[in-house]
């Protein structure tokens, strides 16, 4: 059995591959559903025009046709066990193979017996803000999710019974406790993902002070909530990223999040005013398309370095240095959208504890072809460098070879 840990893009194609080679394989995702940052962007690059941000995993039905995963037919496969709301506790290397515990938190609802009806989401009386899907009951699910199946917040749950009432196949259980289990792996691969650095300590930015300063992430939940309004915005880029004081590095995809953002926002609301601070515009290859796009729809583009920004009755101002003018300016706008570092997940640092693994220092997994310095553990997408989907689709691909050989 092969153990996949981490239940995003990388993971979930280094499930269908590992299947289709006929071995058995688990994942474990931390989350109730499957799918990671993936159900969070809304759009995504690289198709043409933009998809849904969860159309990233190769069909299963028809090998080579890239299909939404929702439809890909990955929580019917026989030999794939998915562990939704689950967490490593435990891995002991035992004679060439991995003992690991699991612990699967309670989500309330038994996903034998659930059949996704929603009957007990319009029961439910209670409604609260969800950084996903905006307002929602207690209970509730994803669009589409995987598992097909509801799941109680019970941080928010009053316990009043309402939902359990109205549920046709006795699904709800209120009094559902975390559930321990045993799993022994031949191999693992670490598909953890990234996480948005949140720039609190960068002051000039008024990150968390100000509450139209925002990320892009941030900025891809709105837009998938269509709740964003503004008639002038500005992004900043390298927020984090290539900074001594953070992360030296490039995180690579900020640019063209940024820009397709930017041409989200103008193709929906023409008359709105786009600037984009950066360093150095990195749109490679087929990216620079979307480049060329971008400054065809009038978005501006502004070679320079923000330096401050103020709140000024509801607004923002923005003072920056313009290194092509050589001049200090300052800019008006109603939302700054920061395209901050993308950074390991916060899990990584712990299973590299439990198996050995060597971390660079950003704490990336350091590995070559997939392979790290543990035998038969390997790492796929950005759990071991910044990357884009198709990258990070390869390398789920190229991962599993490895693991085959």
């Amino acid at each position: 059995m092969i153990l996949i840990i981490g239940g995003g893009i990388a993971g979930m194609q280094s499930a269908i591959e590992v299947t289709s080679y006929g071995l058995e394989a688990a994942i474990v995702e931390k989350s109730p559903y499957l799918g990671g940052n993936a159900n969070f962007l809304h759009k995504y690059f690289p198709s043409m025009p933009l998809d849904c941000s969860v159309c990233i995993t190769s069909c299963i039905d028809m090998p080579g046709i890239r299909k939404c995963f929702y439809r890909s037919s990955i929580f019917s496969l026989e030999n794939l066990k998915i562990y939704t709301n689950s967490e490593i506790k435990e891995i002991k290397k035992e004679n060439g193979k991995f003992k690991v515990v699991i612990e699967k938190l309670p989500r309330y609802v038994r996903e034998d017996r659930c059949v996704n009806c929603e009957l007990c989401k319009d029961a439910c009386p209670v409604e609260v803000e969800d950084n996903l899907l905006g307002k929602r009951k207690a209970i509730y699910s994803y669009p589409q999710p995987i598992p097909p199946v509801y799941t109680i917040d019970m941080q928010a749950c009053n316990k009043c019974g309402k939902c359990k009432e109205v549920c046709r196949t006795d699904a709800i259980d209120l009094e559902q406790k975390p559930e321990k289990i045993e799993l022994e792996a031949e191999a693992i691969i670490i598909a953890t993902g990234f996480e948005e650095f949140k720039p609190h300590d960068m002051v000039e930015y008024g990150y968390g002070t100000y509450k139209n300063v925002i990320t892009q992430l941030e900025l891809a939940k709105m837009l998938k909530q269509d709740n964003f309004k503004a008639e002038k915005v500005l992004m900043i880029q390298c927020v984090g990223s290539r900074d001594k004081r953070f992360f030296a590095y490039c995180s690579k995809i900020c640019c063209m999040f940024a820009i397709k953002h930017a041409i989200m926002l103008k193709e929906k609301y023409p008359d709105i005013e786009i600037y984009i601070a950066y360093m150095d515009i990195r749109t490679p290859g087929f990216y620079e398309y979307w480049y060329r796009k971008a400054r065809e729809l009038g978005i501006k583009f502004l070679r320079s370095r923000p330096g401050d920004i103020v709140e000024n009755n509801g607004k923002l101002e923005v003072y920056f240095e313009n290194t092509l003018e050589k001049k200090v300016d300052k800019l008006e706008v109603d939302y700054v959208v920061l395209s901050t570092a993308l950074i390991p997940n916060e899990n990584v640092k712990r299973l590299a504890e439990m198996l050995g693994l060597e971390l660079d220092e950003y704490g990336f997994i350091l590995s070559e072809d997939g392979r790290t310095n543990v035998p038969n553990v390997f790492v796929a997408g950005l759990a071991s460098s910044v990357k884009d989907v198709p990258e990070t689709v390869l390398e789920a691909v190229a991962s599993t070879v490895e693991v085959i050989k």
